[in-house]
């Protein structure tokens, strides 16, 4: 990083912190939880999962992605 003209130090100090480490373990947790084998992969909602391997192919993914909002926004207003 010190080679692309950031500060060394801060950059250590930056990637070691507790923040860093915080957000690093959860993103484990989510990756755990998901069961996800590789990337990309995409949650939707919290309860549906997504990813090119699972929908046939990368152009696959969107409108699978898309139908998954569209369901999630329905579950939604129905329970308003």
């Amino acid at each position: 990083m010190a080679a692309n003209g950031i500060d060394r130090k801060l950059w250590l100090d930056t990637f070691n912190s507790f923040g860093v480490a915080t957000q690093t373990s959860r993103a484990t947790q989510i990756w755990e939880a998901y069961k996800l084998d590789g990337t990309p992969a995409v949650a939707i909602d919290g309860k549906w999962m997504t990813a090119p391997s699972m929908a046939g192919s990368r152009a696959a993914t969107l409108p699978v992605m898309d139908y998954l909002v569209v369901l999630a926004r329905k579950e939604r207003s129905a329970k308003k």
